[in-house]
């Protein structure tokens, strides 16, 4: 990635979400190809609303109405997007305090009151913690009057609701996930026993401090493992460092107790890099490559890179997509719970769902992409997780 085109993007970041003045506010803001290139590396990583009001707000364009007419509707269509989130949470919020379930807003649910507007935070979906005895009666409660309707893409850690606008709701009732790092997952377990009321509710919660950002934390390394966690995670951590009081002995516990304390450090520079000017050493280069390659949830080929260092074979990884564990597929077919004789019949049943269309093209991509990973990039990836301290 160009250095300058990533240097721009950030400047025009830090003028809107963090009130930094531009060096530079004239249409020779940018050179040649060079607004494309940003708005496209901003798009890739879902914050070209806050570009686009930046080039609009600072007139870092000529009167070509064609571009300002779609710098204007990138930014009217995140102000959409976050109305409609506002419009959800309010109504998750109600109907979950009304029938009386404790819950907790997590990820961005969370983090955009803590931007200046939250428009300029937008959210792919909604994230919602709640006790695991309450799972059953909480979808009852928020499909009641088709206010949601139960998706098909359940885990083994949450149940995907669907709003009428097509916003997804994640039931959450564990934040233990089988991607995540085996060292974060007994901390992650004590998830209730960090939550505080709410000021003015009787089962609205939060975390604690500490472990909101360690739990923030420990969502981005999962994703970095599995192809890149975007960009927005680094602004989101710069807003929780800054506007949120802490205990930094008890945050640095949990952090080192889960083995990615040196992942802490090593995004904490990076963001520093990126938003305030921090020093640019070839390690973040490394990482910054690694991390704007990726998109907002990573790609096949940095999850192959990332498999391919960890040791796991061109073989393993076929098998993986075609042979799902049990505890997996009980999610997709729940009957293999009360009649686990049948799990090789619903293995095969599951291959006519992942060989079908559309989404054999994206098993495929997955297996192309283990196949064409060098020994030189499996060598770059394996010492780039070594030093993050995520390396097995």
């Amino acid at each position: 990635m160009e250095k300058q085109v990533v240097e721009k993007m950030f400047s025009l970041v830090n003028s809107v979400v963090f009130n930094e003045q531009l060096e530079q506010t004239s249409e020779c803001f940018f050179e040649g190809e060079q607004l494309n290139k940003v708005y496209n590396l901003a798009k890739k990583h879902d914050i070209s609303h806050i570009v686009s009001h930046a080039i609009l707000q600072n007139n870092l364009i000529d009167a070509n109405e064609k571009v300002k007419f779609s710098l204007t509707k990138e930014k009217l269509v995140a102000l959409f997007r976050s109305e409609n989130t506002d419009y959800l949470i309010d109504l998750v919020t109600k109907k979950l305090e009304e029938a009386g379930i404790d819950f907790i807003l997590l990820k961005g649910a969370f983090i955009r009151n803590l931007y200046p507007e939250r428009w300029l935070r937008t959210n792919c979906d909604i994230d919602v913690l709640v006790k695991k005895e309450c799972v059953d009666k909480a979808i009852a409660v928020l499909c009641e009057d088709n206010t949601f309707t139960r998706g098909n893409d359940s885990t083994t850690h949450d149940c995907l609701l669907i709003a009428q606008s097509g916003m997804h709701l994640e039931l959450h009732y564990t934040l233990e996930e089988e991607e995540a790092l085996p060292k974060t997952t007994e901390l992650l377990n004590k998830a209730w026993d960090n939550a505080v009321l709410e000021q003015g509710y009787k089962h609205k919660y939060n975390f604690n401090n500490e472990f909101f950002i360690f739990y923030h934390i420990a969502h981005m390394a999962k994703h970095f493992i599995h192809g890149g966690c975007g960009i927005r995670p680094f602004i989101d951590l710069k807003f929780l460092l800054e506007n949120l009081s802490f205990d930094k002995e008890k945050l640095t516990k949990m952090l080192a107790e889960a083995q990615i304390y040196d992942f802490y450090n090593a995004v904490c520079d990076l963001a520093k890099m990126w938003l305030s000017n921090g020093e640019r050493t070839p390690f973040l280069v490394d990482l910054e490559q690694f991390v704007l390659s990726g998109g907002v949830y990573g790609t096949h080929e940095n999850n192959a890179k990332v498999s391919a260092s960890k040791g796991k074979s061109k073989i393993s990884t076929f098998i993986s997509i075609v042979f799902l564990p049990k505890k997996r597929l009980e999610v997709i077919y729940p009957n293999l719970k009360k009649h686990p004789i049948l799990f090789p019949f619903y293995q095969v049943k599951r291959w006519f769902r992942v060989f079908y269309r559309k989404k054999v093209k994206k098993v495929k991509r997955a297996i192309d992409a283990r196949a064409s990973v060098t020994n030189e990039q499996i060598d770059q990836t394996t010492q780039l997780l070594q030093q993050l301290g995520l390396s097995e």
